[in-house]
């Protein structure tokens, strides 16, 4: 009775963790930490596509200048201690769920912004969101409920 208890607990645990798994690699870095700091507005929405603002506020004009770009989630509220995504890896319109993360950024060489969104959303709830309005800026999420991503395009 025991091995039989034991066995599906190990199964158990085995599936809930592939249900969480995520495909994406990930690499720290304190790149955004030079750049400029500011709350995130929270504003839930549905995710729908929409670009985020290049450097400058203008949207991107060329998709060449998209990438190289990563997500960066971060654990302090400035963005000194960062997981990094490359942007250019991660599918579109797939929830990812359970980071932790007190401040984002999205570093972008170019500045040009994006000509898709990448949305904050509360634990397991990817229907509701708020954007990352612009690249190469570091937004404070800290007193928000957010621990998950999605990107739309």
């Amino acid at each position: 009775m025991l091995f039989k208890f034991s066995f599906v607990a190990l199964a158990i645990a085995a599936l809930r963790q592939t249900v969480h798994a995520t495909p994406l690699s990930r690499k720290t870095t304190n790149i955004a930490a030079s750049f400029p700091k500011s709350e995130l507005k929270v504003e839930l929405v549905t995710p729908h596509p929409n670009v985020t603002a290049g450097s400058n506020g203008l949207r991107p004009d060329a998709v060449e200048a998209t990438f190289p770009a990563d997500l960066l989630l971060c654990t302090d509220s400035a963005c000194d201690s960062c997981d990094v995504f490359d942007l250019s890896t991660i599918p579109f319109n797939e929830c990812f769920i359970e980071f932790f993360y007190n401040s984002v950024a999205i570093a972008q060489s170019s500045g040009q912004g994006l000509p898709f969104a990448v949305f904050l959303t509360p634990p397991n709830l990817c229907a509701t969101g708020t954007a990352i309005p612009a690249v190469n800026e570091c937004f404070s999420t800290v007193g928000s409920d957010f621990d998950d991503f999605i990107v739309e395009a």
